[in-house]
């Protein structure tokens, strides 16, 4: 599980710098978008072995991932409909929303003591997904 999870976050990494090298992305802090893209490829990473620990077969992965794909894309366009629904006001703590502010506030010029608090909610919610991963590993040794 750890060489699994090591080589897909380098391989994220690479594709990550890659993609910003391309797009010639250069953040106003790069210090603080690294740590929290960091702190995001964790908890994706950590999703997807939840995701991956309850299937059997990569068909059934491949399948059962599409649902959260599909939410933590599309779920900032649900943002628009806050005025009118107070439970989608939930989402901005979502980790890839979190991740947006995060940006926007850097390229405003913020900085580390600005952004700790988006920080500290990506790291929150890396934890979990990595608590959640060791849990489910320990439960599908003893099945």
């Amino acid at each position: 599980m750890i060489t699994k999870s090591a080589l897909t976050f380098v391989t994220t990494l690479i594709l990550i710098a890659a993609c910003a090298f391309i797009m010639d992305y250069s953040p106003a802090n790069l210090l603080v978008i690294s740590l929290a893209l960091i702190v995001s490829t964790f908890f994706y990473i950590g999703i997807g072995t939840i995701l991956g620990l309850m299937t059997k077969t990569v068909m059934e992965a491949s399948l059962i991932v599409m649902p959260a794909f599909f939410f933590f894309s599309f779920s900032p366009m649900l943002l628009v409909y806050e005025d009118r629904f107070s439970v989608i006001g939930l989402l901005e703590y979502l980790p890839n929303i979190v991740l947006i502010d995060l940006a926007h506030q850097i390229e405003a010029g913020a900085g580390l003591g600005s952004t700790w608090v988006e920080l500290v909610i990506l790291s929150t919610w890396a934890l979990v997904m990595f608590v959640g991963s060791i849990v489910m590993y320990n439960r599908k040794q003893t099945d």
